[in-house]
């Protein structure tokens, strides 16, 4: 991100777990591809967890054009992994998710 963190305590150099809720937000409506990849391998290691589920209530008001669709279905195949016994690995859901999205992978790489 540019400006990671305005107006919050917390640092991007934290594990997100560590991240304040508002740090969440800002990372997921204001970030890239890169601020992404911490969240989703949060998601990956915690299907359950305390990033999970911030992440899921924040996409229960707010759905950010192109990255919604991309932690929904983290979200959904970490918990369908973890029931199963099986992992899928970190960031996994991107290429599948690239394509459910109205954004294209050109969308997603290009600089805001």
């Amino acid at each position: 991100m540019s400006e990671p963190f305005r107006n919050v305590l917390g640092s991007a150099g934290q594990p997100v777990e560590q991240w304040p809720y508002e740090a969440l937000v800002a990372a997921i409506e204001r970030g890239t591809l890169g601020d992404w990849v911490p969240i989703i391998r949060a998601i990956d290691q915690a299907p359950w967890g305390s990033v999970a589920r911030q992440v899921e209530d924040y996409l229960g008001y707010a759905q950010p054009y192109g990255v919604a669709p991309l932690l929904r279905s983290t979200i959904e195949r970490a918990r369908t992994a973890a029931e199963d016994g099986t992992s899928g690995g970190p960031g996994r859901a991107a290429p599948m998710t690239l394509t459910a999205s109205a954004a294209t992978p050109t969308h997603h790489a290009a600089p805001t």
